[in-house]
């Protein structure tokens, strides 16, 4: 902090020991600091997102569904492909477990228990 007119002491009184206030506003240079959970929660979506779209329909499975059903997997899908690049979507089964495990580890964080793989 040195420039700037407060010593490391004035900071620590100034933020009253919530040492949150320092990596939200990127004030502190640790090695491995805690994500927000902004970032968290962004995480956890983005694995929902894929694990759904790897587990959603085939067109040939929804032929059998209500039209309507149909036009909004299908437009839920292209969202996603959209949003991802659907080449980084069509992973092996070491990607899915990947996805998996970060999906369950980051639910565990935001206060689910372990293995909560729903989507």
């Amino acid at each position: 902090m040195s420039g700037c007119g407060i010593d490391k002491i004035e900071l620590e009184y100034v933020i009253g020991g919530r040492r949150s206030l320092l990596h939200e506003y990127d004030l502190i240079k640790e090695k491995h600091k805690t994500r927000s959970l902004q970032q968290i929660q962004r995480a956890e979506h983005e694995f929902f997102e894929k694990i759904w779209y790897g587990r959603s329909a085939s067109e040939s499975e929804m032929q059998k569904w209500d039209p309507k059903l149909r036009r909004s997997v299908k437009r839920s899908q292209q969202e996603i492909e959209k949003k991802y690049g659907k080449k980084n979507l069509y992973v092996d089964d070491f990607g899915w477990g990947m996805f998996s495990g970060k999906l369950s580890a980051l639910r565990w964080v935001l206060g689910d228990e372990w293995d909560m793989l729903d989507s």
